[in-house]
């Protein structure tokens, strides 16, 4: 499974003053670094996660149709297209409800989907990245990330803002249990 990242979140999930806030600077110099500092921690955190906090369209790629086709960039909002390259070389667009159902039923696991009910994958062209899942994932905007997945990302920005540069003090480069507790309330199955 591949993906591709198609659009990008237009906000991050936290503030820059609740980011500040959180490392204890009450001055703007670092306004431009505490803002790297939380894309970066998002980024990492969502990577880790399997998680979009806020929405953004994805593309997911499979070599051939498999039994199931599994969305594993959580969670899933709404599945945009499902396009696949048939036996001639030609790209097809498969159409919702004729030809594929979507299971959107646990925001926790993968979002399935499978051939409508009595119809099967259309053969695909023996090459790599043959069908494509065009979906967008994500809470929403930042109002509706959950409460752990922000703090995590504040914990983390700030760890970055207080710890630079590479260190040899191992006690300083750890990651503070706290955020690892958050992370793993955040992880889900064989793909957290």
């Amino acid at each position: 499974m591949r993906f591709k990242l198609k659009t990008a979140p237009t906000s991050e999930p936290v503030t820059t003053a609740e980011a500040k806030a959180q490392a204890s600077v009450f001055h703007t110099a670092d306004d431009a670094l505490i803002e790297q500092y939380i894309k970066a921690a998002r980024e990492l955190l969502e990577s880790e996660t399997s998680r979009q906090y806020v929405t953004a369209t994805w593309e997911q790629y499979f070599d051939e149709f498999p039994d199931v086709i599994e969305i594993t960039k959580l969670p899933v909002a709404s599945i945009v297209s499902v396009k696949y390259v048939d036996t001639d070389g030609d790209t097809q667009t498969m159409v919702v409800t004729t030809e594929y159902q979507v299971d959107y039923a646990s925001p926790n696991r993968p979002c399935r989907i499978l051939p409508a009910y009595g119809a099967v994958w259309p053969a695909t062209r023996a090459q790599p990245n043959a069908v494509t899942v065009n979906f967008t994932a994500g809470y929403g905007t930042a109002d509706s990330v959950p409460a752990t997945a922000k703090q995590a990302i504040l914990m983390l920005a700030a760890h970055f803002y207080e710890n630079r540069e590479p260190v040899a003090d191992r006690a300083k480069f750890v990651v503070p249990l706290g955020l690892q507790y958050l992370v793993s309330n955040q992880s889900w199955g064989q793909y957290g």
